[in-house]
């Protein structure tokens, strides 16, 4: 099994907001220590030096993009893996992986997978957690196209997972 970073901190990886940090320190206690493959950034603290070299690292192991599952978080504002409402990465459509400066959410530099790249998925599963994201998850599945997550509900998201917090403004909040 191969796990791959939707996106990443531009931080050393060693630092406690590193994602991969994160995911090694919750899988080392429960897989054998060659499996699963975790795939990290190489520079991860040079955003456009490490989107380039994880975007090549991407193409060599998966050539046609596509992903066998895709397990994407969502933010109180709509966002997804380091993909912001209002931000060009949004428009990206023939990068694998972006580099992200400014990002709202601290630290300010980050890389991402694009938008296609998610799309392309076999399967793909959003897990939404929190009432602070209700707003948001209800704005996308009443039709807002105009964020990450709502671009992705039409044409790729297979199925959305939420807590009764973060489905408490959905359409289907009474039933």
């Amino acid at each position: 099994m191969h796990l791959w970073l939707g996106d990443e901190r531009c931080v050393p990886l060693d630092d406690p907001e590193c994602n991969a940090r994160m995911i090694r320190e919750a899988l080392s206690v429960r897989t054998r220590s060659d499996w699963p493959v975790l795939h990290e950034l190489r520079s991860p603290t040079q955003a456009e030096d490490a989107a380039w070299l994880y975007g090549l690292e991407v193409r060599d192991a998966v050539p046609e993009l596509v992903f066998d599952l895709m397990l994407l978080g969502m933010g109180p504002d709509g966002h997804t893996c380091s993909l912001f409402p209002g931000f060009p990465q949004l428009e990206s459509r023939e990068a694998v992986c972006v580099p992200v400066h400014d990002s709202p959410k601290p630290p300010p530099d980050r890389v991402t997978l694009t938008l296609p790249v998610l799309r392309a998925a076999r399967h793909t599963l959003l897990l939404v957690t929190g009432a602070e994201k209700a707003d948001a998850l209800a704005r996308a599945r009443s039709g807002d196209r105009s964020g990450p997550i709502g671009r992705l509900i039409d044409d790729g998201l297979d199925e959305i997972a939420c807590d009764a917090a973060a489905a408490a403004a959905g359409p289907d909040a009474d039933a």
